[in-house]
Parts: C-alpha cells; sequence; structure tokens
C-alpha cells in the first residue's frame, strides 16, 4: 500500500531508552502475565518464561528490537521514526539460565 502522506521533514532518533546491548545474548527465565485471571487474589496469572535477553535499559531486560514511527502536525507534518527496545522489567527476573557452548 502507498503512503499517501508527505512530510516536511522525517527525523530519526535512533534507539531510545539508552540501550546497552549485550556482548554474548544469555537466556533468562522471568515471570510473565498469562491469559488467566484469578479472581480471589484479584490479579493476573503468572508463569516462569524462558527468553533471550539481547541487552538491557536502566529498568529492563531486552528481548527485542522494534520500529516504530508517529508524526507530529503542529506548524508543520514531521514524522518521527525511532527503534523501541521491548521486554521486561528487571523485577520480573528468575535466574539466568546456564549456557554451555557446543562445539559441533
Amino acid at each position: 500500500m502507498e503512503d499517501l502522506t508527505q512530510y516536511d521533514e522525517v527525523i530519526d532518533k535512533g534507539i531510545l531508552y539508552d540501550y546497552v546491548p549485550f556482548d554474548t545474548p544469555r537466556l533468562a527465565t522471568y515471570s510473565s502475565s498469562g491469559d488467566e485471571y484469578d479472581l480471589e487474589k484479584g490479579s493476573w496469572v503468572n508463569f516462569p518464561k524462558t527468553v533471550l535477553v539481547i541487552g538491557e535499559t536502566k529498568d529492563s531486560y531486552i528481548t527485542k528490537l522494534s520500529d516504530a514511527e508517529h508524526g507530529e502536525w503542529i506548524d508543520k507534518q514531521i514524522l518521527y521514526k525511532y527503534i523501541l527496545p521491548l521486554g521486561f522489567h528487571k523485577t520480573r527476573l528468575i535466574k539466568w539460565e546456564d549456557t554451555q557452548l557446543s562445539l559441533f
């Protein structure tokens, strides 16, 4: 589909939130919210989930980077492009998984 919007300016903001990539990605298990709601506790049921962590910000471990953009139409039409680091809050970390290097 063709983009019909013409912008006066496009601003690339790069990766947001002071993302720091790891030299070597690591496996981690964290407490993830599920689709089930516990009426007695009044909260979502959490379960352990293992993911590959590629970096961190000051408060989150990052599992993927996502392209994003939004426009602004105040004095002129501006398009902001940026990369959002997505993951889970550091307080949800259960443990780092042991990883072994394999030669084969």
